[in-house]
């Protein structure tokens, strides 16, 4: 299953443009670079099957190499779902056909926490659309289920909020007043602590 996975995964980034190496007794599975991006995959069938141990050995190596890390799983105990962003120990965990719409620039906003589904809300944008359509903070807090208080705290700054309430707005919206999630980008709570580990050294 997982070679596979790895083979798909290769095949893919390469028809993409990619220069991808197999990795051997390392804590990853391939790397793979596209002119400056560089990524450092971990391939497997169950993302709870990596030790927060393997995963501080995986951040230390990609803050070391300037590379992004990734888990590519299909599960997590549980089937990871499409499009949404999971994370084990901090670092990014997400299943094939994620991996592949982020490579395509259609990144997940959907994020499974401890706490659920949650989404977070780009509140510029949400202003600027809730203006365009002609609601007003009473309409649309009606029609989400919450005060006009939170909606505007919601276009006051960037929130986070569940899963139902964000199919509620998203119902209406669309989903470009979400924030979308840059896995390319790196998770930048982890690479601050590395990359300040590294400046110690």
């Amino acid at each position: 299953m997982k070679n596979k996975l790895i083979d798909k995964l290769g095949i893919f980034l390469l028809k993409e443009g990619f220069t991808i190496k197999s990795l051997i007794r390392t804590c990853f599975d391939l790397l793979a670079r596209k002119q400056d991006n560089i990524l450092l995959i971990k391939v497997l069938e169950d993302a709870n099957a990596v030790s927060k141990e393997h995963v501080d050995e995986m951040n230390q190596v990609s803050s070391y190499i300037g590379a992004v890390p990734i888990i590519m799983a299909e599960k997590a105990g549980n089937k990871l779902e499409d499009n949404v962003l999971y994370t084990r120990f901090n670092l990014y965990t997400l299943n094939l056909a994620t991996f592949i719409n982020s490579i395509k620039n259609k990144f997940p906003f959907v994020k499974r926490t401890q706490a659920g589904y949650t989404v977070s809300i780009a509140g510029n944008k949400l202003r600027k659309k809730r203006e365009e359509m002609g609601f007003s903070l009473n309409l649309l807090s009606k029609r989400v289920g919450v005060t006009s208080r939170m909606i505007d705290k919601y276009e006051k700054g960037d929130s986070e909020i569940t899963i139902t309430k964000a199919m509620k707005i998203y119902d209406i919206f669309g989903h470009k007043v979400f924030n979308e999630i840059n896995i390319f980008s790196g998770n930048t709570k982890i690479e601050s602590k590395y990359n300040s580990d590294f400046s110690k050294k």
